[in-house]
């Protein structure tokens, strides 16, 4: 990962997809409660982990394109709120 994370919250990255991240690069924990966001991503990593179990699953195995295509839709959703249209950092 040369040159550092995308900048976008997700919860586990491809190449080291047995990592699950709490808060990074990007993360909403700025614009939330931290608290609540981070019991937010917890459930989530329960839930995903509970499915996989269920399943029979081991791994999970993000996909760099995915991930690609999740960044853009963030990006997309987020061009129609006044946060980006200013410099607040």
């Amino acid at each position: 990962m040369a040159g550092g994370p995308p900048r976008l919250s997700r919860r586990c990255l491809e190449r080291i997809s047995q990592l699950f991240t709490i808060t990074g690069p990007g993360s909403p924990s700025v614009l939330a409660s931290m608290i609540q966001a981070i019991e937010q991503h917890v459930d989530w990593m329960v839930d995903c982990m509970a499915h996989m179990r269920d399943i029979g699953a081991e791994t999970v195995e993000p996909i760099q394109h995915y991930e690609d295509e999740w960044v853009e839709h963030v990006n997309d959703v987020s061009k129609v709120s006044l946060r980006s249209t200013c410099s607040s950092w």
